[in-house]
């Protein structure tokens, strides 16, 4: 939770408006999904402009990580993966997050990148952007 936190700060930092669900939404019990909690969800995503799959540790053990994710990308959303703290090789462990874009670095002030799939990095302003 911590590194995703960090996470969130880096890109309000940049000038993003940032939803983590524990946060925005803490009446959201991860544990207890029920029709509610997908319109919640749903509502969030469709108001963004993109969705950030933060992969740690924890990511595997989540009941809706990967449900968020499909709808994000089912309703055009840009997505991309995002390793966080304890995330080696989680990306590698879950094959189907292969097809999405990758941020990069965005440590020590540095500017956020995305690897696209085909090897190339671009912006993540400019990605999220859709330029």
């Amino acid at each position: 939770k911590d590194a995703v936190l960090g996470l969130k700060t880096l890109l309000e930092a940049s000038g993003f408006t940032v939803y983590v669900d524990s946060e925005s939404d803490p009446h959201l019990d991860p544990n207890k999904v029920d029709a509610s909690t997908v319109d919640v969800v749903r509502r969030r995503v469709r108001g963004s402009r993109g969705l950030l799959y933060a992969t740690s540790e924890n990511a595997e053990e989540s009941k809706w990580m990967a449900w968020e994710l499909g709808l994000g990308d089912g309703l055009g959303k840009k997505v991309a993966v995002i390793p966080v703290s304890g995330a080696s090789g989680a990306v590698t462990t879950r094959e189907f997050l292969l097809v999405y874009p990758e941020v990069q670095d965005g440590s020590h002030g540095q500017p956020l990148w995305i690897r696209r799939p085909d090897g190339g990095y671009v912006a993540f302003s400019t990605w999220l952007r859709g330029e």
